[in-house]
């Protein structure tokens, strides 16, 4: 139970991210519930064993940061050229996208790509939750978009602001947080910084800071905003 209380947590905090924190108590409890569906819709994410469809890929190494723009399009390939998606994410390692296979999108399918290129199908399809914004209203991509993906995120470190040593963990492209409106398509590039040394904090406990930069552009490569976010941990 705490492993899938970690894990839950951790989910929550990928999706909202550090924009989500300000908001009222209402719209936070419907964002919970929106990231606790994943353990409720998306039973894999609970360790569940899946089934999947593997297309074998060419060998050759990736970086998804300076490649997205030749990898995606080839992903979208293998999906059917869909119209409708959900999220799309990348790191240096992996690419992953959600897509809406059907006209009725009444279905969340899970594609990705290894960094030798394997193509991989995740063929249980998991059901939209009404509550959620992005399962709500799906989002398109166009060509223009993605062949401004690595310049964009070859962008974000000049706007880490204070981040000692930033470094890009994830970059995701879905619409900004919404719950009863759904926001625009944004791209949100993800930067860690290097930890801090370990203090004592007001209640004289051992904690240590851990930052991180959420910037984000829109579909035309404009910043909208750069975020930080002072993670505190327990240093045992």
């Amino acid at each position: 139970m705490r492993d899938l209380l970690n894990a839950i947590v951790t989910s929550c905090h990928a999706r909202l991210g550090s924009r989500g924190l300000p908001l009222l108590l209402a719209l936070v409890l419907v964002s919970s519930t929106a990231c606790m569906s994943d353990y409720v819709e998306h039973p894999h994410l609970a360790g569940t064993p899946r089934q999947e469809k593997v297309i074998p890929g060419d060998g050759a190494k990736r970086n998804f940061l300076e490649t997205v723009s030749r990898d995606l399009p080839r992903l979208q390939t293998a999906m059917g050229d869909p119209t409708g998606y959900r999220d799309i994410s990348f790191s240096s390692t992996g690419l992953n996208v959600e897509i809406f296979p059907t006209a009725s999108r009444d279905r969340i399918a899970a594609w990705s790509m290894d960094d030798d290129g394997t193509v991989r199908h995740d063929e249980h399809d998991h059901t939209p939750e009404k509550l959620d914004c992005s399962d709500r209203q799906p989002f398109s991509i166009d060509a223009a978009t993605i062949a401004r993906l690595p310049q964009l995120v070859a962008d974000a470190p000049r706007h880490a602001g204070s981040l000692d040593n930033p470094t890009i963990s994830i970059v995701h492209v879905r619409r900004g947080f919404g719950v009863i409106f759904c926001g625009d398509v944004e791209i949100d590039v993800n930067l860690d910084g290097d930890c801090s040394d370990v203090y004592t904090d007001d209640d004289g406990q051992q904690v240590y800071d851990c930052p991180s930069v959420d910037v984000v552009y829109n579909t035309s490569g404009k910043l909208v905003s750069s975020t930080i976010d002072y993670s505190v941990r327990p240093a045992n």
